[in-house]
C-alpha cells in the first residue's frame, strides 16, 4: 500500500481530516438539517447520501484496498474484528495486513493497529459497513469503531467516512473526480465550497444530485 501511496498521493497520510491534506478533493455532507439528528428520518438520508456516493465513485470489479485503524492502550492488548461481518468470503481476510505503530502527537501509550485488505469492491459488503460507520456516534448498532479508507487502486481515488457528518473524496487529478462533483453538487459542504469550486474552475447551480 505504501509503494501505491506514494506513487499515486505522494506524502499523504491516511489521518482524520484527509480533506484538507490534500490539494484535490470533495467534502460532502451527509446529515442535513431536514430531521432530527439522531432519528430514523435523519439516518435514513446519511446512510442514502453515503451509499449512493460509493456506488456513483466504484465499479463491482474494481481494484481496492480497505484500510481500517484501530487503537489500543498499549502495543499488543486488544483484539480487533473489523472485516470478519463485512467480507463475503472469508478466505479473502488471509490476505489481509497488519501493521501497528505511534502517530506524532499521540498520547506515548496509544498505539494505531493498521489493517489492509486487497480486494476487489464485489466481496465488501460496503452498505453494511458504510452504515455501521455512520452509527459510531448515534448510539446504534452495528458500529465500526475504527477508521475507513477506501483506496480504489482502479480509478486511483480515496473514499473516507468520518461519521454520520460528512465524508471525504480525494483524487490525484481533478478530471478524475469531475463527474461526482458534478452531479453531486447540491451535497457538497458549504463551509469547503468555495475551496472546492476553485479547484474545479467553477461554481455549478446547487441543483439535486443527478446520479449516475
Amino acid at each position: 500500500m505504501n509503494s501505491y501511496l506514494e506513487k499515486v498521493f505522494p506524502k499523504l497520510h491516511l489521518e482524520p481530516g484527509l480533506f484538507y491534506k490534500w490539494p484535490v478533493g470533495i467534502r460532502y455532507e451527509l446529515g442535513t438539517g431536514d430531521s432530527k439528528v439522531g432519528s430514523a428520518a435523519y439516518m435514513r438520508g446519511v446512510y442514502e447520501r453515503a451509499i449512493t456516493l460509493f456506488k456513483a465513485l466504484h465499479d463491482m470489479d474494481d481494484d481496492l484496498l480497505v484500510v481500517v485503524d484501530g487503537y489500543s492502550v498499549g502495543r499488543l492488548n486488544k483484539k480487533f474484528n473489523f472485516f470478519t461481518p463485512y467480507i463475503r468470503n472469508k478466505n479473502s481476510l488471509y490476505k489481509m495486513s497488519h501493521m501497528v505503530f505511534q502517530e506524532d502527537g499521540d498520547d506515548p501509550m496509544v498505539w494505531t493497529h493498521r489493517f489492509i485488505l486487497p480486494c476487489k469492491v464485489a466481496e465488501v459488503k460496503y452498505v453494511q459497513m458504510i452504515q455501521a460507520l455512520c452509527n459510531i456516534d448515534m448510539g446504534i448498532t452495528p458500529q465500526l469503531p475504527g477508521r475507513v479508507y477506501f483506496i480504489n487502486m482502479t480509478k486511483n481515488t480515496i473514499f473516507h467516512v468520518y461519521d454520520d457528518r460528512g465524508c471525504d473524496l480525494l483524487a490525484p487529478s481533478a478530471e478524475i473526480i469531475k463527474y461526482m462533483y458534478t452531479d453531486f453538487n447540491a451535497w457538497i459542504l458549504d463551509y469547503d465550497r468555495e475551496a472546492i469550486d476553485s479547484t474545479f474552475d467553477e461554481g455549478i447551480q446547487n441543483d439535486e444530485p443527478k446520479g449516475r
